[in-house]
């Protein structure tokens, strides 16, 4: 009684057909927008800002081209996956350094920012109730500080597990979950910890960089970063 080995069978396959399909027409669209932005650039030498966010504009067709290759060759899956995020550590930096960048630099920042008055910016999410007894604080150097080490961190962790997990994976076979829980968990944290220094700088610089738009910029690549989180 119940489907066949054949039938279940099929109705993998097929799943795995409806997986390549979204994967190919999420590649295309990715690679149209991103060349519609790159072609603006009209061939010209690119300063570094630009360089920047040619970097973060990048990461969508990363995620869609390491995915889908996944797919094609599930074995390769772990080196595809670390890549994927290696390339999303390196593309939350350049978040951060535009950010820094686009407000003049670390000193004009801190400069600027001095003279608001006190604010609750650890108060953010993803730890907004666990850091309520914090006091305010004026921004200066320490919390530009803290902001930069907790992206640092993911750039180097994440990555680093990452890597560590397809090693172990390929040297014994028998601890795969037992080390993808620990992988797991370690970049979950650091993807939080990192996450919050971002939106700390992004609460501190709204105002100040509210013309360039960057809010809805924020806004997805945290809802990128968190998807792969979930995934």
């Amino acid at each position: 009684i119940g489907p066949s080995i054949s039938e279940l069978a099929e109705s993998a396959n097929a799943v795995i057909y409806f997986g390549w399909i979204v994967a190919f027409l999420s590649i295309m669209v990715n690679l149209t927008l991103y060349l519609s932005h790159y072609s603006t650039f009209d061939g010209c030498a690119l300063e570094m800002r630009s360089q920047r966010y040619l970097t973060i504009i990048r990461l969508p067709l990363v995620f869609g081209l390491t995915g889908a290759t996944s797919l094609f060759v599930v074995r390769t899956s772990g080196m595809w996956s670390a890549i994927q995020h290696a390339y999303e550590a390196y593309a939350l930096y350049q978040f951060y350094l535009a950010i820094v960048d686009l407000c003049g630099g670390r000193r004009a920042l801190i400069t600027k920012l001095q003279q608001k008055e006190p604010q609750p910016f650890y108060q953010t999410p993803p730890f907004c109730c666990c850091c309520v007894w914090l006091p305010k604080v004026r921004f200066n150097g320490a919390v530009l500080d803290y902001c930069r080490r907790t992206v640092i961190q993911f750039v180097v962790i994440v990555p680093s597990a990452m890597v560590a997990e397809v090693m172990i994976m390929v040297a014994d076979q028998e601890h795969n979950a037992a080390v993808e829980v620990v992988v797991a968990v370690l970049s979950t944290v650091s993807t939080f910890f990192a996450l919050h220094g971002l939106f700390v700088i992004y609460k501190a610089t709204h105002d100040i960089l509210e013309s360039y738009g960057t809010t809805m910029k924020f806004v997805a690549l945290k809802a990128l970063i968190l998807i792969g989180v979930v995934q």
